[in-house]
């Protein structure tokens, strides 16, 4: 008879004999690594160790926000900090996501920039068949549910039914390289979340996994957070007693606010400072069922056997794939009318995936039962990497061929001298550089290609990427649409013009762009003919230009006083100012009513309704300025230029005036963060630029911590401290189960 306290005998499914697992765990190992290799060849192997910059879709702009943060982490130990290379300078990884970028720049410490951007840059690809199969054996379906799910990942990567709504190789090649990781790192962290409310035990894997999801993308961390929503009815289906149901529930709320504490560095800002974020993307002229392959509908009766097969044997993490399904449909038809970041396309690869992953369980359920599932195994492998070989192969090797495009790189491109001849020797130069957008930029690598000049020669540009984290995109784009024949796209708060050199000089003259690289025959002719542009150089059928009408300095003081409007809608204020090139001589300065830094009393104030009156007035003409206004205040200038000594950097933006208490301007983005010592405050003057009126001869601005920054560290701190304290727990719980009771 056992005794109440004698060991129960290990349960062989949970615990198989170590003889036979050992087999098993080299089958797996060997197919694991053949579906990494077949991908791995599809992505031109040689081609990644090759020391070149990646071009390609939209990974121009991706190789200067892996080499800012190198550059911010190693001198300033930030991760968020400004970025002045895009949109007139921009907070950068504020409201974007930086774990990739991190990792990249991490790994450059150790090997060539290059090569660390490309393989982090493919390593969700690589990643997703194993984040499958551990994820379902974390969830605990049997072998070889789990080896069936890796395998079934191969087609769903090469999926060419898109190229920029995220996961598959066409969008990773295209950019979407947090997208790509941060999906591998979704299934993993989803399945351990489960798995810990299942068995009422909190794990630091978990912890760890959820908080690098959420520092990855948000996409995968709003699915993630959703899907564990059902969690506590599958506990009910499992007929988990009720105490055991509270703790499992409990588990799962401390690990998910655990991981929001080891993020809220990042977290606590971004909500705190949501209103400096741009709305960008509209849903998709779609039709769903038109944007699967056609083998998706095989996946209908395999889902369908996955859920009676799941029913039968006690499978309730089924319930997770089929609950992700029903969320991406409802958030595709319903979710931009909740709010406009779920774009409906973005939703398509949760739709897929959910789709797959019940297909693969259905069929790896049935084979469970199977004698020899390994055979079964090895079968469907051949033939679903076999098809998806063919499938490439008839598509003219579309994946191999675009990352050797990608990664062969910028250095060797039959037109890449006209990056080297017009770009490179820029270097050093004032001000700003701006170009069209003309669809002959692809020969060079891609229509985006000089957006790599601040990462490769520390050149600041006009254009550039992660719209919504920047106010001056919106400014970027009303120009770029001023210039080109076609223009990137627009944020829906932007009114596009037409085709205007004569305003567009002005506009740039603004944004203190020096130099502009043309490519339309159009706009070539129209700057040629005008003498505010001096043709410097022509490489091919690109020009580059040289703006003669300033000398590239960032700060000015402007003819008048700047003019104060209380407006609870800066941007849309800061656009109408814009459209109207004859107003652009009267600053004003957008004063939230919120604000706790007032601007000086002696300033004129007017109603928004008088300032939307004085913009109508100025009509679209640059050269015909409205007649001085009563409120119109002009400064009181001195002999010779006022500023001197100036300094722009990432951090900082030093100059010396001798204009003590006049209004200075520095034609970069205000942002919350700037500081000033110098003066009394920062203010934002339009369209969206820094405002001060010294106090001193010596102005510095610099960029440095809010509340809300400080709130985040704080918490941070808070959260590392109770996972130490976990870790701690877990570690003596694991010491006193291995050695046992002291005799």
């Amino acid at each position: 008879m056992q005794t109440r306290n004698a060991p129960q005998a290990p349960c062989r499914e949970c615990h198989p004999p170590t003889a036979g697992r050992r087999p098993r765990f080299l089958f797996d190992g060997w197919i694991l690594l053949a579906l990494t290799a077949f991908i791995l060849w599809h992505l031109s192997p040689s081609e990644i160790l090759r020391d070149t910059t990646t071009v390609g879709g939209d990974t121009p702009a991706h190789n200067y926000l892996a080499s800012q943060l190198r550059h911010s982490l190693l001198e300033q130990g930030r991760i968020i900090s400004w970025a002045s290379g895009w949109w007139g300078g921009f907070p950068l990884f504020q409201y974007y996501f930086p774990l990739p970028y991190l990792l990249i720049a991490l790994l450059s410490v150790w090997i060539p920039f290059n090569i660390a951007f490309k393989i982090v840059s493919i390593s969700g690809l690589l990643l997703l068949p194993a984040a499958a199969y551990c994820a379902t054996r974390l969830l605990r379906f049997p072998r070889p549910v789990p080896l069936v799910t890796a395998v079934f990942m191969v087609p769903f990567l090469f999926v060419r039914d898109h190229t920029m709504w995220g996961v598959n190789v066409a969008s990773t090649l295209a950019g979407m390289i947090a997208n790509s990781l941060s999906f591998a790192l979704m299934l993993p962290a989803l399945a351990s979340a489960w798995r810990d409310a299942m068995d009422a035990r909190l794990r630091l894997r978990t912890l760890l996994l959820l908080a690098l999801v959420v520092g990855s993308h948000f996409f995968t961390s709003m699915m993630a957070g959703l899907t564990l929503a059902i969690t506590p009815l599958l506990l009910l289906l499992q007929r988990t007693s009720l105490p055991c149901w509270r703790k499992g529930i409990l588990v799962l709320a401390v690990e998910g606010v655990l991981a929001l504490l080891l993020m809220a560095w990042w977290i606590v800002p971004l909500a705190a400072k949501s209103a400096w974020s741009m709305d960008f993307g509209v849903n998709w002229d779609m039709t769903l069922w038109k944007n699967f392959p056609p083998w998706t509908v095989a996946l209908i009766p395999l889902g369908i056997i996955a859920l009676i097969l799941g029913l039968r044997n006690g499978h309730a993490a089924v319930w997770l794939f089929v609950w992700m399904l029903l969320l991406a449909l409802f958030l595709f038809y319903c979710g931009y009318a909740i709010s406009p970041v779920f774009v409906n396309c973005r939703l398509w690869p949760f739709l897929m995936f959910s789709m797959v992953m019940l297909g693969a369980i259905g069929i790896g359920l049935y084979l469970a039962a199977c004698r020899h599932p390994a055979i079964a195994v090895s079968g469907i492998t051949l033939l679903l990497l076999g098809g998806v070989a063919w499938d490439e192969h008839q598509a003219g090797n579309l994946a191999r061929n675009w990352s050797r495009w990608n990664f062969r790189g910028l250095e060797i491109k039959a037109d890449g001298g006209v990056f080297d001849e017009l770009v490179l020797p820029l270097k050093g130069t004032p001000g700003r550089l701006a170009n069209d957008l003309h669809p002959d930029n692809n020969r060079l690598g891609s229509s985006r290609i000089f957006e790599l000049a601040p990462h490769l020669i520390g050149k600041p540009i006009l254009e550039g990427g992660l719209v919504n984290s920047a106010i001056g995109s919106i400014f970027a784009y009303y120009i770029q649409s001023e210039t080109s024949e076609s223009c990137a796209g627009y944020p829906p708060v932007v009114k596009p013009s037409s085709f205007d050199p004569d305003a567009a000089t002005r506009h740039l003259e603004l944004f203190n762009v020096k130099h502009f690289i043309a490519r339309s025959p159009k706009t070539r002719t129209a700057f040629r003919a005008d003498p505010r542009w001096r043709p410097m150089k022509q490489e091919e059928e690109w020009e580059l230009f040289e703006l003669l009408s300033h000398d590239g300095s960032y700060v000015y003081v402007p003819c008048f006083l700047p003019a104060v409007v209380e407006t609870s809608h800066p941007n849309e204020r800061g656009l109408d100012w814009i459209y109207a090139p004859g107003a652009l001589d009267q600053p004003f300065l957008l004063a939230d009513p919120q604000a706790a830094c007032h601007p000086p009393a002696a300033l004129p104030r007017l109603k928004e309704a008088d300032f939307l009156a004085f913009l109508q007035a100025a009509g679209k003409e640059a050269g015909k300025p409205p007649a001085p206004a009563g409120w119109q205040v002009p400064v009181s200038r001195t002999t010779g230029h006022p500023v001197s000594h100036e300094s722009v950097s990432d951090h900082s933006i030093r100059f010396r005036t001798t204009a003590l208490g006049q209004p200075h301007i520095i034609k970069c983005n205000y942002f919350p963060n700037w500081k000033v010592r110098g003066a009394a405050g920062v203010f934002r003057v339009t369209p969206a630029f820094l405002l001060v009126f010294p106090d001193q001869n010596e102005v510095e601005l610099y960029y440095g911590w809010t509340g809300a920054d400080r709130a985040g560290h704080w918490l941070t701190l808070a959260g590392g401290l109770i996972l130490l304290v976990v870790a701690w727990h877990t570690g003596k719980q694991r010491f006193t189960r291995n050695t046992g009771p002291a005799s």
